[in-house]
């Protein structure tokens, strides 16, 4: 006879179903039927804050975190993570692998997760500009993350603030209700006068977590997953194209002399051969 341990959970509740305990015969997450409740009046940004957050969201903050998502789910080619994704689709990688790639990069304290934490408790700690301090220079307790070299939430290599930023900050304000979205574009000049940098966009992704009243770890997570429709779109696209067509280290290999030559494989038949293995 077997025996089933009991998992302790207060999100998710199954019924099992009578002729097969391996199979639910109704679902519920945090009370909601899943089937009855929330495929028929939840849309998936709803479910998503629920899941996450263990509340219900009203309509500003569904509509919020809407506009967040979309202003995360393609982080564009100049990203890391992206190009990361990029790297492992050219490669012809299992799709599995090519998110974890975009995962790994896209946790980084370079307009990746790491650092939407660092400001996030940035924006948490002081709305007093005169008792904000912007001072990031030390290595985290645990000795994970290395030292900081830029100001979280400012770009390290700007030098004015761009369009997109400022386009992104003003429209994402119409959705907040919060009080973080609308102190970070009142006081964007200030701050950047205090960091001696422009605002990056993951400040006002940032702020945006903190108006929805959301965790930083619930936020982190969020905001990990939301990219990673991006990275699977230029992943795919750029398997389509070849590695030919990818910015690659095939043009970056030389040959001295024809001596040189004959005794060097030919490069693209190096490539080609690894990419066309069998897996």
């Amino acid at each position: 006879m077997s025996s089933f341990h009991k998992m302790e959970t207060a999100i998710w509740k199954e019924t099992p179903s009578p002729d097969n305990p391996f199979q639910a015969d109704e679902c519920f997450c945090y009370g909601y039927n899943v089937a009855e409740d929330l495929l028929t009046n939840a849309s998936w940004i709803d479910y998503l804050f629920l899941l996450i957050s263990g509340r219900r969201p009203n309509k500003d903050e569904s509509n919020l975190l809407e506009k967040l998502c979309i202003l995360l789910a393609n982080p564009g080619v100049r990203d890391l993570s992206v190009r990361a994704a990029m790297n492992a689709g050219v490669a012809k990688a299992p799709s599995a692998s090519t998110l974890i790639a975009a995962l790994s990069v896209g946790s980084g304290q370079i307009y990746g997760a790491r650092e939407l934490v660092l400001v996030m408790e940035l924006w948490k700690r002081n709305f007093d500009l005169d008792k904000l301090d912007l001072t990031f220079t030390k290595a985290d307790e645990k000795g994970i993350w290395p030292e900081l070299n830029h100001i979280p939430g400012f770009d390290p290599h700007a030098s004015n603030t761009s369009k997109q930023v400022k386009d992104c900050l003003n429209k994402i304000c119409e959705f907040s209700t919060g009080l973080y979205l609308p102190w970070l574009k009142n006081s964007r000049k200030e701050l950047e006068k205090m960091a001696k940098r422009p605002l990056s966009l993951i400040s006002v992704i940032a702020a945006g977590f903190c108006d929805l009243r959301l965790s930083i770890q619930q936020s982190e997570f969020i905001f990990l997953m939301s990219r990673l429709p991006g990275a699977a779109a230029h992943a795919m696209e750029q398997e389509k194209l070849g590695w030919r067509k990818f910015p690659f280290f095939a043009d970056t290999v030389s040959l001295e002399s024809d001596a040189e030559k004959k005794r060097l494989p030919n490069i693209e038949s190096l490539i080609e051969g690894y990419i066309n293995e069998p897996k």
